[in-house]
């Protein structure tokens, strides 16, 4: 255990290799020269209780050259799909905690192609986006809005706004306490921000290692959000845990007086519980995998977003596994340092593998049920079942 330079993160584990995952790619490594995998330190942030992404020039780099050239960072957000359910969640909830918009200054933080901005601005408001991806400029011309291609502060952002919104931001700064307290800068006199992060208490109470990614610096609980926007000397005035999406959506004002944190006295045993869990789970994976590849079988993996990092994690030889996954967004597709593509279920139902793995612990058992009916002869174990045995390990 240490604390890392320049850091109030006390580093709890290191692993030498994670993908570097900004999405699915058309071909199986990175563009612009990014490094497909590097490595990941994962650790508690002491101000706060935070699990925190600690401290990495190199991750810290990439970024910056991942950011600056390409649509990374993209918002949930979306006219249409699964990103207009996100959007319209979001939605519902600043319609209900904030209501009136009309004639109010509002800015986006991470604006994407500026649909949420579209739907504030229909509201009445008068609004602004700022976005780093070219995505947003496309997103812009679409749909009427005004989006500053920077990254926030920019100095062609001024003045003070009535309601600063981020959604799926805040989690990708090295140091959101400051990043909340420039933002607040820039708030009117009664102006209020609205924040939108994953909820990640399901991820670290199970021990699963599919939620961490280089892009992620912070992975909040209801407390420990609530620490950082005391840090930054704001208060949380809502706090609410999405209808859909795993989210926590908070509404947060200044405040003249400190307000005291939230107690976490558990915060280190927790992050040190979680990397302990990755391990073993990591381990039970490993076991799983190479018994059912062995003697040339072929293994296939449902969700594999899911997997990359317990394969890096593992250390596993993937030479007779394939991908599968029912996102059309993602067929064809690779994840960085894979060779496997990503297959379709019409293709696994034309040429099943001996067996399948699904990595899903929400809907695994039902599309495990789903595809024993259409593949009797073939092995489906979900991997609630074999992390199962992590209690006799």
């Amino acid at each position: 255990m240490s604390t890392l330079p320049h850091s109030r993160v006390i580093a709890l584990w290191h692993v030498d290799s994670l993908p570097f995952v900004m999405g699915a790619l058309d071909r199986p490594h990175n563009i612009s020269g990014l490094p497909d995998a590097l490595p990941f330190v994962l650790g508690v942030d002491t101000r706060t209780g935070l699990v925190s992404q600690g401290q990495n020039l190199a991750v810290a780099d990439a970024l910056g050259i991942a950011y600056r050239t390409a649509d990374a960072m993209p918002s949930n957000f979306d006219a249409s799909g699964i990103g207009r359910i996100y959007a319209d969640d979001f939605l519902a909830f600043i319609d209900r905690e904030i209501g009136e918009f009309k004639g109010r200054r509002v800015l986006e933080i991470g604006s994407g192609t500026g649909y949420l901005l579209g739907q504030l601005r229909d509201r009445g408001g008068v609004v602004l986006g700022i976005e780093p991806g070219a995505h947003g400029q496309d997103g812009a011309r679409e749909i009427g809005v005004e989006i500053v291609h920077d990254f926030f502060p920019s100095p062609e952002v001024t003045g003070l706004f009535d309601f600063i919104v981020l959604s799926n931001v805040l989690e990708h700064l090295e140091d959101p306490v400051d990043f909340l307290g420039v933002i607040a800068s820039q708030l009117a006199i009664g102006g209020r921000i609205i924040i939108g992060v994953p909820d990640e208490s399901a991820y670290i109470n199970s021990g699963d290692a599919s939620t961490l990614f280089h892009e992620h610096w912070s992975y909040f609980d209801r407390r420990t959000l609530t620490n950082t926007v005391r840090m930054a000397g704001l208060n949380v005035d809502v706090l609410e845990t999405a209808s859909f999406g795993g989210s926590l959506y908070c509404v947060i004002t200044p405040v003249e007086q400190p307000v005291e944190l939230v107690e976490v006295p558990e915060a280190l045993e927790l992050a040190e519980r979680y990397a302990r869990q990755m391990q073993a789970q990591s381990a039970l994976i490993r076991e799983f995998v190479e018994d059912s590849t062995r003697d040339g079988r072929g293994l296939g993996v449902y969700v594999p977003s899911r997997f990359v990092n317990v394969a890096k994690i593992a250390g596993l030889r993937l030479d007779a596994v394939r991908f599968f996954d029912d996102d059309e967004s993602a067929h064809g597709k690779f994840y960085p340092g894979f060779v496997a593509p990503i297959e379709n279920r019409e293709e696994l139902l034309a040429q099943p593998p001996v067996s399948v793995l699904i990595m899903s612990q929400t809907f695994g058992p039902r599309l495990a049920q789903t595809l024993a009916g259409l593949l009797p002869g073939v092995r489906i174990t979900c991997v609630a079942d074999v992390l199962a045995l992590n209690s006799s390990h």
